[in-house]
Order: C-alpha cells, then structure tokens, then sequence
C-alpha cells in the first residue's frame, strides 16, 4: 500500500500540470519530454516536488518523474481533486502558463528553455554565461540555432523571476 504522502505526491503533481493547461498523458515521447519539461520548469519557478535532475539527450531530465507518472497512468490511480496546491503555487503557475503562451504545447521550445536554465544552473551566472550556455547548446544540440537560443534569454529571465 503506497502511504499518503505519495498519493498527496501524485495528486499535486497531477493537479499542477493540469493547472497549467495540459492533459498529461505517458503515451507518447513528445509526451514525456513535455511532462519533464514541465516539471522542471514548476521547480524553477519554486514548485518543487523533491526530484532530482540530470543532463539526457533531451536536455533535464528525471527519472523520478517519469516514474511517479507511470505511477499515476499505471495504477489507474485516483486523483484526490480536494488536495491543494497551497501557498502561491497557483499564483505561480498562472504566471508560468501565460508567460510560456503556446509555447506550452511545443515539445521543441520546451526543450530548448529548460536546456537553456540547466545549462545556466550548472556553469553559473557569470561574465560571459549567455555566450558559453550558447556554445555548450551548439555542441549537445546544434539543432538550436545561436539567434533562436538568443530569443529566449528575455522569457528565461521572465520564468526565473516567477519564483
């Protein structure tokens, strides 16, 4: 029997996400990526649910995360609806929804600004940390191009004030 905490566990992670305008599902890879994506961004922004993050092909990743959310799908686990988030955390979820706009739903950008924070998170905010975030982006993932990477630097800024 899974104790409380967990299912409380299940339940908000559950909950935030579709607070944010998603339906989370496990089904497919973009599915996934975009659950991880997501999470990580709630822990950016001071939701955090307790999961550690590693650099993966895809950028953050967790596998805390995924497995939590198999969890939930797997199990046919009830959401408990009467749980709150509590604190801000709705607050600052709304600000992360409107912020990402229809970024939200591309696997893609989602990829590139959580790359982008990891990546900042790890070398550390210094003289010159946009230039060598961009260089290590070039080199794990040449997909991002150098003026794409330079847009987001305003709605990373965006997202970590959140907190």
């Amino acid at each position: 029997m899974e104790t409380e905490e967990r299912l409380d566990l299940h339940s908000q992670l559950y909950l935030a996400l579709t607070k944010l305008g998603i339906e989370p599902t496990m089904e497919s890879l973009p599915d996934r990526k975009r659950i991880q994506k997501l999470v990580y961004l709630l822990k950016i922004v001071g939701i955090d649910f307790g999961f550690e993050y590693n650099w993966h092909i895809h950028g953050p990743y967790s596998p805390q995360v995924t497995k939590n959310m198999f969890d939930i799908f797997e199990r046919n686990f009830r959401i408990d609806y009467s749980i709150k988030l509590g604190g801000d955390r709705e607050h600052k979820i709304n600000s992360l929804r409107t912020r990402l706009g229809k970024l939200i739903y591309s696997v893609d950008e989602l990829e590139l600004i959580t790359s982008m924070i990891f990546l900042k998170k790890t070398i550390g905010v210094k003289k010159g940390f946009k230039r060598e975030v961009s260089s290590l982006l070039r080199l794990k993932k040449p997909h991002f191009k150098d003026t794409h990477v330079k847009n987001r630097w305003k709605l990373v800024a965006e997202i970590e004030k959140i907190a």
